[in-house]
């Protein structure tokens, strides 16, 4: 793996006076520059509950089932911190995630919208995904093929169109994205909906563990995601020292707040089996031949989006991360995304950080994403 990274220990190593931390060893490029930088973080604050709880609630009333104008698609969102003037932060859950199934991504949604009470939070589930509609036929085989949401076609690139549907939803309910943010799979999706929002109005990305950066067949991505990632998961789910983290107690202080009769939409299991496969076939795909699916999005998004900042966060024990990226391989693709922003693309490795890291350390990849809104 690379010869740098960044230990997740000293984030949150007690006894230091200072209220910032120093991350060093980040590659950082623009289109005159490329080399190691530094951004500092927040450091780890403990839990409000009184904060959370409400935040949670909150959660669970905007909790919604929107549907497109064409009736083609429904998306599952919510919006919290609803009365913040900051601008519009717009999330991305996983693969598998989704508010109404799973109450780990509502207590992680209440938890950043604490830890940024300044924005507005819109959470969005991957097509398949609670209320979110599957991928149509035609969508899933072009996903399989491509591990992309981009459409090209004779030199011109566009977005599938269940991309355009949630731009057309988040428009019509007032949610303007000022800001981008995902977790593993989401940022498939959050760069193509960058690639379709209007121009020049998202000013950061923020990526952590995107899936893209090596080739491997599918039962490999599926075999880590599911059975390597949880092994490595177990190990830090005890030795965390994050207040945040996502344990059996922050889920039942979700379900505590749970209102009655609130359940989980029935998914079909043809649909969710087909999406599944989907995901696991064409998130696999890195580096291919002429296909390079986390290039072509972050392109798309930047030809769009000229002024945003992209950071990218790898976990060096990631099971995404099969092949050897060096300094110098991470370097080159930094610096060749950068020459299509007027800001600059980031990239941090943590050191032994694994694919689910956000769950069980969630301020330290959190502080990550915050500091580029101060640094703007």
């Amino acid at each position: 793996m690379a010869e740098f990274g960044y230990p997740i220990s000293k984030f949150y190593q007690e006894g230091c006076s200072s209220d910032e931390l120093t991350l060093q060893g980040v590659i950082k490029a623009s289109r005159y520059y490329v080399g190691e930088s530094i951004i500092y973080l927040q450091r780890p604050r403990s839990i409000d509950e009184a904060v959370i709880s409400g935040l949670i609630e909150e959660a669970y009333e905007h909790t919604h089932r929107l549907v497109s104008d064409d009736q083609n698609y429904t998306f599952e969102t919510a919006t919290i911190n609803s009365n913040a003037t900051g601008g519009d932060v717009v999330i991305a859950g996983t693969y598998s995630s989704s508010l109404t199934g799973n109450p780990g991504n509502v207590y992680e949604l209440a938890t950043k919208a604490a830890s940024d009470p300044s924005h507005r939070y819109t959470y969005v589930a991957l097509p398949g995904n609670g209320y979110s509609s599957p991928l149509t036929r035609k969508e899933r085989r072009h996903f399989l093929r491509s591990g992309s949401f981009l459409v090209k076609e004779e030199g011109v690139t566009t977005t599938l169109p269940v991309v355009r549907a949630l731009a057309e939803v988040l428009r019509s309910h007032d949610v303007l994205p000022k800001h981008l943010a995902s977790d593993s799979a989401g940022g498939v999706l959050m760069s193509a909906l960058g690639a379709n929002l209007p121009k020049n109005k998202v000013e950061t990305v923020f990526q952590n563990v995107r899936p893209g950066f090596s080739d491997m067949s599918s039962f490999m991505l599926a075999k880590g995601m599911l059975i390597d990632d949880g092994r490595l998961a177990a190990k830090y789910k005890d030795s965390s020292p994050d207040p945040w983290k996502v344990d059996e107690s922050a889920k039942a202080l979700v379900l505590a707040h749970k209102p009655e009769g609130f359940e989980p939409p029935h998914v079909p299991m043809f649909g969710r089996v087909a999406m599944l496969g989907s995901y696991a076939r064409g998130l696999s795909i890195g580096k291919r031949g002429d296909k390079y699916p986390l290039w072509d999005d972050t392109v798309a998004l930047l030809e769009r989006q000229g002024d945003a900042h992209v950071r990218f966060v790898c976990e060096q024990d990631d099971v995404l991360m099969t092949e050897y990226w060096s300094g110098r391989r991470l370097r080159s693709l930094v610096r060749g995304l950068s020459y299509f922003t007027s800001k600059q693309v980031d990239l941090v490795l943590v050191e032994n950080g694994y694919h689910s890291l956000h769950t069980y350390y969630p301020q330290f990849v959190d502080a990550m994403r915050l500091a580029m809104y101060t640094d703007m």
